[in-house]
């Protein structure tokens, strides 16, 4: 009889050791999720700024151009339609570019502040968690915080538009092109921002290096 039990116990240990996830990958996950409900308010003035760029944007443009009266040819009238579409993704474009460097700007003072309070870092250090492990999740956390909400703005953006029958006039490959580069330009300017608040040894430097990432350095690139 012991001998059995022993067995069973060592049968259901391995099982539940099979259907538990890594500890590594599990807390970086809790880490990372701990992160995003600390500062909830990020991903939430994210999403107002997307929304508000993007479906509201649309629903604006889209009821101001049904208001027109078109007398011309049906050839005209989609001429006249994918003109104005081609407009509209460079408005969304534009409210998008603003909201990509100010939410890359917040993202990482907010995530990063720690690094330059001295109470903070010795509080994070304390923790049962490896340096790299913490770095990362909130590396992760500034970025879910960013892509979450503009991919749903970007999504409600698409049910409006096929709601008003406006999708069919819009260049979908050159949308989602879009998206992509949005979403690149942020984990560029995530990862220069990184950069900065590792390099720099106080707050007033590390603002002082991002100015020159996020200012200097497009206007020279543009010259």
């Amino acid at each position: 009889m012991t001998l059995k039990n022993s067995l069973s116990e060592n049968n259901n240990e391995n099982k539940t050791q099979a259907k538990m996830p890594s500890n590594s990958a599990l807390s970086l996950w809790q880490l990372t999720m701990k992160s995003v409900k600390r500062d909830i308010w990020l991903p939430l003035l994210a999403l107002l700024g997307f929304v508000l760029a993007l479906p509201v944007s649309s629903t604006l443009a889209i009821n101001n151009f049904a208001s027109w009266n078109f007398d011309d040819e049906t050839e005209r009238q989609l001429e006249y339609f994918r003109d104005w579409a081609g407009d509209l993704m460079v408005l969304w474009q534009m409210f998008s570019a603003c909201i990509i460097v100010v939410g890359a700007i917040l993202s990482i003072l907010v995530m990063f502040r720690y690094l330059h309070v001295r109470a903070q870092v010795d509080f994070y250090h304390s923790l049962p968690v490896r340096r790299e492990q913490f770095f990362a999740s909130n590396v992760l956390a500034a970025f879910l915080v960013f892509l979450v909400p503009y991919l749903l703005a970007s999504l409600l953006n698409l049910l409006v538009l096929a709601i008003s029958g406006w999708v069919a006039y819009v260049d979908m490959g050159l949308y989602l092109q879009f998206i992509l580069f949005n979403i690149l330009v942020y984990v560029l300017f995530l990862g220069c921002g990184c950069l900065a608040m590792q390099l720099s040894g106080t707050m007033p430097s590390a603002l002082k290096i991002l100015v020159l990432m996020f200012g200097l350095a497009p206007l020279l690139a543009g010259m």
